[in-house]
């Protein structure tokens, strides 16, 4: 898994490329346990096929530019880069190759591509930024997602996912690197939750 920074230099230059897929850490996840229907004993339909909406988000967060908070109330973009895609899209292309890489379903795809599907993954991005905390830089990940059956709209699981990682370096580098930590360790346990849902 990789995302993609373009920065804005007078020269060429290539784009940056950090790969999710080269850490194993430990991730740092905080979350809400999974919520169930009272009464509902039912079980699921079987999943072979899997759709991956794009992510609904506040104003900051729905453009490729890069969030950073100098404090709580000021907030800014980082000079210099900016996303290769809105924030929403970027996570929503994370998603899809990380469930796809379980082997787990048939297929996974971006929703509104036409093809059927038996389950979609939606939600709501609701941190991914870095907050500048003196001679320290922490990056914050914190999505909502949920697991809706189709065609039925039956929401068959939901779950908050929180990561966060710290960096001594407040520049681009710096900040990237903390977004890809949080990022991965995020995207590792949604994988394996949407599976164990399955």
């Amino acid at each position: 898994h990789s995302f993609h920074i373009v920065t804005r230099r007078q020269s060429p230059c290539p784009a940056h490329q950090t790969t999710l897929a080269r850490r194993r850490t430990t991730p740092n996840i905080v979350s809400a346990r999974p919520s169930s229907m009272a009464g509902d004993t039912t079980p699921p339909p079987p999943v072979s096929a899997a759709g991956v909406g794009e992510l609904t988000a506040g104003g900051a967060l729905q453009s490729n530019r890069i969030v950073v908070y100098a404090d709580p109330l000021e907030l800014r973009y980082l000079a210099g880069a900016q996303w290769s895609e809105r924030a929403t899209q970027l996570w929503q292309r994370l998603m899809v190759e990380s469930i796809e890489t379980t082997g787990h379903f048939r297929s996974v795809s971006v929703s509104g591509q036409a093809l059927k599907t038996e389950l979609s993954l939606v939600g709501e991005l609701q941190r991914f930024q870095a907050e500048v905390r003196g001679s320290s830089t922490v990056t914050k990940v914190r999505l909502s997602l949920k697991l809706v059956d189709n065609p039925s709209l039956k929401v068959r699981a939901q779950r908050t996912f929180e990561a966060e990682a710290e960096t001594r370096e407040s520049g681009i580098d710096g900040i990237v690197d903390g977004l890809d930590r949080a990022t991965q360790r995020v995207l590792l346990e949604v994988a394996a939750w949407v599976v164990e849902q399955t």
